[in-house]
């Protein structure tokens, strides 16, 4: 059985989910939604730590929770690691696991306390895994070995991600939360996202269709309306005179025959067809999730190199990273590939420092405080068309641009969105972009996605996202490993 929702229904002021019902069988389901959907909430429903305002939720199995946080060393790990049989060892070879790391827990990589944080959930030996975000901040090795071991688990698995490789890799059926509605379909994400954008483009064709006819009915009936309200009066003998007999002989006449009710008749048959029509426009009501429409504004093509760096190398604490002579021409889309740790973000530093200003704009991985007050300074300057133009994009990535404008320490999702937004209101001659994708939920990648496909200048990408790479650049250059702690560019 896995986990049975029951009707459920759940939020904090209004529902963010409305009478779910669905379960979930062995393997994996996938649950994406915007930033706010309730996708958390919802693991915390099924975990038992929140509460259903209605319905209940039925587990076979106390389940086993992973949350995006990796501050605390899981409850279990040292057990796991003292424990002799077979499927401790098991674990510990499969997640690539050192005893050692409880006892240097906080100088491990993201990557490394993920890896135990999953290892000891699947120790606690439970029928159902919950995981929230597990891929945030990992490189591609360490996602890969996380995929391969997650194949593994023969039990009921829910993973809530923004890593659509990681999504179509693991999950047979995906659930989509639009507060308050909610979409299940037993498809991988990639196969149900491209099923429910075909019915969406459907319904709002018919929908379109739709209201034209319902629009030229309305025309008709307001026609035939006048008609009936002058055939009315010419029925009535309210004004006749008592005594002009004639007169009233012919409107008796007219009714008896029902010559002049003809256009009330046909009147109430075009209000059946308008509601039969308003009826049909209701089944075919498209998604309210809003479409992104924006296109990065960049400047025109230039004879001039965007940058170059001479040979040399950079120093990464006991590490070191070198390279030849490289440079990027207006128009190179280049992806910066490397495991975690090789200097991707401390080259990016380095290629900036060597950039014109005007028209660069740089996304670190991570944005300081510096960095977000500098940008509210900027914003209460900005007019009223300019201000206007970074809520329409913000709305577009999903985000109310008000609360988050007024907010005085936006998440840093929203933070993100706010700088590329405002990146795409200004001309640019060149992007820079650190993990861009990080803290952003899917709806606003595969937007950010499109936007950078169809962006016409220099492009300079670091992304664990292999997808979002493939479908945003044309050049790859990769850090490698040529000895222990050295590190090479390769062009």
């Amino acid at each position: 059985m896995g986990i049975i929702l029951n009707n459920i229904s759940f939020g904090f002021t209004e529902n963010l989910i409305n009478g779910l019902s669905c379960r979930f069988d062995d393997g994996w389901t996938a649950v994406v939604g915007a930033n706010g959907a309730g996708k958390t909430s919802l693991l915390r429903l099924i975990t038992g730590e929140l509460k259903p305002g209605s319905g209940s939720i039925e587990c076979t199995d106390t389940p086993a929770f992973c949350s995006q946080q990796t501050s605390v060393i899981p409850e279990n790990a040292e057990a796991l690691f003292t424990d002799c049989e077979p499927e401790s060892y098991r674990l510990q070879h499969r997640f690539g696991l050192s005893p050692e790391w409880i006892e240097r827990w906080e100088t491990l990589s993201f990557g490394e306390k993920k890896r135990l944080q999953i290892a000891s959930a699947l120790y606690t030996g439970s029928e159902i895994l919950i995981l929230d975000e597990p891929s945030n901040h990992l490189d591609q090795p360490s996602r890969d070995l996380l995929i391969t071991a997650l194949k593994n688990f023969r039990g009921t698995g829910i993973i809530v991600s923004h890593d659509r490789m990681f999504l179509n890799e693991l999950a047979y059926q995906t659930l989509f939360l639009e507060p308050p509605a909610h979409d299940l379909r037993r498809q991988g994400y990639d196969a149900a996202s491209e099923a429910r954008n075909t019915e969406q483009n459907y319904m709002r064709t018919q929908q379109k269709q739709i209201g034209s006819e319902v629009r030229r009915l309305e025309k008709r009936a307001a026609e035939y309306r006048q008609l009936a309200g002058t055939a009315d009066r010419r029925r009535s003998k309210r004004n006749i005179a008592a005594a002009d007999h004639d007169a009233k002989s012919k409107i008796d006449a007219a009714r008896l025959t029902g010559k002049d009710a003809v256009h009330g008749r046909t009147l109430n048959r075009l209000q059946g067809r308008i509601e039969h029509q308003k009826g049909l426009l209701e089944q075919h009501n498209p998604s309210r999730e809003k479409s992104f429409n924006y296109s990065l504004r960049f400047k025109p093509g230039r004879n001039r190199t965007l940058f170059t760096v001479p040979e040399g190398m950079l120093e990464l604490g006991e590490k070191q990273l070198s390279f030849g002579s490289f440079q990027m021409q207006p128009e190179d889309k280049v992806a910066l590939s490397g495991v975690n740790g090789s200097g991707k973000s401390s080259l990016l530093n380095h290629i900036y420092g060597r950039c014109r200003k005007d028209g660069v704009f740089y996304l670190r991985q991570e944005i300081s405080s510096m960095e977000a007050e500098a940008f509210f300074s900027r914003a209460g300057s900005l007019d009223s068309a300019e201000r206007g133009r970074i809520y329409a994009i913000m709305a577009a990535l999903g985000s109310p641009p008000e609360r988050v404008l007024q907010a005085e320490n936006p998440s840093p999702g929203e933070m993100r969105k706010l700088l590329i937004a405002e990146a795409i209101t200004n001309e640019i001659e060149f992007l820079i972009l650190d993990e861009p994708t990080n803290h952003l939920d899917l709806p606003s990648i595969e937007a950010l996605e499109l936007a950078l496909a169809e962006y016409g200048a220099g492009l300079l990408l670091v992304s664990h996202d292999r997808l979002f790479l493939e479908n945003t650049t044309e050049t790859r250059w990769q850090i490698t490993p040529i000895e222990e702690n050295r590190f090479e560019l390769k062009l």
